[in-house]
């Protein structure tokens, strides 16, 4: 009994790539955080703030959902050459990003739990009014 189902024109046992799919979302779900938190605090609404965090704790999450989609479709395609590097660096990037987004998740909790100010923010970072 084969563990995955016949292989498509793709060599994915699925419909279509999901990786890029996830990424973008990623990518869409990141740029949405950092516009709610310059709204709200350009705009003086706070309350966007937990939106943001909303959007960044997401991403968050769907950013190993789409290691782990590449993670599979890497395997099971045939890298040959160079392309054999590059998938090396793209997945290595990936799991950067991963651990970008966990940390500036991490960060943001520490803003919601209501971690004393002077832990929360870097000290090269300006001081709020």
């Amino acid at each position: 009994m084969p563990l995955l189902p016949p292989l498509n024109e793709h060599n994915l046992p699925w419909m279509d790539t999901i990786h890029p799919i996830v990424v973008h979302f990623v990518i869409a779900m990141g740029l949405v955080a950092f516009v709610f938190d310059l709204i709200g605090y350009f705009g003086r609404r706070p309350v966007l703030f937990e939106v943001s965090f909303w959007n960044l704790l997401f991403a968050t999450v769907a950013i190993f959902v789409a290691i782990l989609f590449g993670q599979v479709e890497a395997g099971l395609a045939n890298p040959y050459g160079a392309s054999r590097d590059l998938l090396n660096l793209h997945s290595t990037l990936g799991w950067s990003l991963a651990g970008v987004l966990s940390l500036l998740s991490g960060w943001c909790y520490g803003f919601a739990a209501g971690i004393p100010r002077s832990c929360r923010r870097p000290s090269w970072w300006p001081a709020a009014a």
